[in-house]
């Protein structure tokens, strides 16, 4: 899966017959929790618009929709069930958005339970940016046209979270 850099071809290259699944779950794992966060309940933070984070999360799902999907069509034959796959990490998030605002609303989760799932997210966030910020190339060496357009991408953040 693309993190960042390509992987050089060292020539017999295979990933096993389950790859495509195993992405598949772990986007949409990663995804739904995105979405949980999109819920804030005002018990956490009262004067927060989630419109910010939405963008973000939209954005951020179409580069992954599309490493997922080269990596579906490369394992997978059948286009068919290569969108069926495409599709089931689509409705990911809003799952992840529905469950954690009935979840709130039910009180079946405890603010500190849903600070806790916004600690995990943040972390997965935090982990995957700095991933893909230090694997710039193959021999892993610093990017400064990467570095800008990061420091770019936190200004947008920034002021998305100031105006909206």
């Amino acid at each position: 899966m693309e993190h960042g850099h390509i992987h050089r071809d060292e020539g017999d290259h295979n990933h096993g017959q389950f790859t495509s699944v195993v992405v598949l779950i772990g986007l949409c794992l990663h995804a739904f929790l995105e979405g949980s966060l999109l819920a804030h309940p005002s018990t956490i933070h009262t004067d927060h618009n989630s419109l910010a984070l939405l963008g973000g999360v939209i954005l951020h799902k179409i580069p992954a929709s599309i490493a997922l999907m080269s990596v579906l069509l490369c394992d997978i034959t059948n286009k068919s069930k290569a969108i069926i796959f495409l599709i089931l990490f689509a409705v990911a998030s809003p799952l992840g958005l529905i469950a954690s605002d009935m979840a709130s609303h039910m009180g079946a989760l405890s603010s500190e339970v849903i600070i806790l799932i916004f600690g995990v997210v943040s972390g997965n966030f935090l982990y995957i940016s700095t991933t893909i910020f230090h694997e710039t190339s193959p021999d892993h060496h610093f990017n400064a046209r990467k570095t800008i357009v990061s420091l770019l991408g936190v200004l947008v953040a920034i002021l998305a979270e100031l105006f909206i």
